[in-house]
């Protein structure tokens, strides 16, 4: 970006876990009507139980295709490096952008960022998967670093078709406190909290396009990763790991 130019886009994404889709929701439904029945049985759910009631649980909330909405905003700060701040339903995102090369038909450049999520994907399932019925997400914090490479066709007011593309790597810290009902330990029990502090890795590429003419663009990209999760429940390790598609869509226009 020139110095002194602003980028305003607004878009929307959709990620999509292979895994997530593929079994989890059968096994969400065998595990809750296993609870169900130990309820009716007067006994205590067993540890390997509950062991997979709350890695299920995480998949949820960490995997379920729910659409995420955003709003970005990015600002030449000087000759090849630019600062951007993105805000939406998956929370804030503050980054860097330093352009290390170019030339008459390539830009590359090198991106750091953070991010705090609002706990609104939460929100938004804790109504749409059972296993919630059993085992409640009490807290859940995030803070994603976020380091990658970008490559792009060289712009300019006259460029019509822009495509580009990323390497990233991610780490999630994520801070996870969930809560069983008493009824669902056995008689005479009272209710259980546990907390989890878990890091989720991601590696990841992007290939997209900008689309448009001088100021407006349409922009199309598909995001393509893996995602490294193994938390400890109950001492047990459990891999939640998989591949994961985001496909998104923004607008965007420049004030250059």
């Amino acid at each position: 970006m020139d110095p002194g130019a602003f980028r305003f886009a607004a878009g929307a994404s959709l990620p999509l876990s292979a895994r997530f889709i593929g079994s989890v929701e059968d096994s969400i439904d065998e595990s809750v009507r296993t609870a169900n029945e130990a309820v009716e049985e007067g006994r205590a759910l067993t540890e390997d139980e509950q062991r997979d009631l709350v890695s299920q649980a995480l998949m949820v909330i960490s995997f379920f295709p729910s659409p995420v909405f955003e709003f970005d905003m990015r600002y030449g700060v000087a000759e090849n490096f630019d600062l951007g701040f993105r805000f939406g339903s998956g929370g804030a995102r503050l980054d860097a952008k330093w352009r290390f090369f170019q030339n008459s038909t390539l830009d590359a450049a090198a991106l750091v960022g953070y991010q705090r999520y609002s706990g609104f994907g939460y929100e938004f399932v804790k109504n749409l998967s059972s296993v919630f019925e059993v085992v409640a997400v009490a807290e859940h914090q995030r803070n994603d670093i976020d380091l990658g490479v970008l490559i792009s066709g060289t712009e300019d007011d006259d460029s019509i078709f822009v495509p580009y593309g990323s390497l990233r790597y991610m780490a999630s810290f994520n801070r996870i406190e969930t809560e069983f009902g008493a009824r669902f330990l056995g008689v005479g029990a009272v209710e259980q909290v546990d907390e989890y502090e878990e890091t989720m890795q991601l590696l990841y590429g992007v290939i997209g396009a900008r689309v448009g003419v001088r100021r407006f663009h349409l922009q199309l990209e598909l995001g393509v990763g893996y995602v490294l999760f193994e938390p400890t429940i109950y001492g047990q390790p459990v891999d939640l790991s998989g591949l994961i598609f985001t496909p998104s869509i923004g607008l965007s226009f420049d004030t250059r």
